[in-house]
């Protein structure tokens, strides 16, 4: 049941917990990835029995480590924006779509 002036949202984790795990994501990644190339191709060989080279190594790790740098900076965006604007939402497909709350 909703109440005048709530936003219903369908599934079964609300928002907020939806955004807090997509930021926790990215950051313990970042965290948990070697600062040194050969420390990351030891890390890889041992999680995925993949060997690679010095070079390649190098470059996934920066590959990594910059995905998950736009990642947190495209949510912290998100977060502003909705921190700006609150009354407009972005759906998954792209869309803005304005909320009119009906309060008191």
């Amino acid at each position: 049941m909703s109440f005048p002036g709530e936003v219903v949202i369908s599934g079964f984790v609300s928002a907020p917990v939806r955004m807090m795990a997509s930021m926790v994501i990215p950051a313990s990644l970042l965290l948990l990835v070697p600062k040194c190339p050969v420390c990351f191709a030891a890390w890889l060989a041992a999680l995925a029995g993949i060997g690679i080279s010095f070079t390649t190594a190098w470059y996934l790790r920066m590959s990594v480590i910059g995905f998950c740098t736009v990642w947190i900076g495209v949510l912290l965006f998100v977060v502003v924006r909705r921190w700006c604007h609150p009354s407009t939402r972005v759906e998954p497909s792209g869309r803005a779509e304005f909320v009119q709350l009906k309060g008191k």
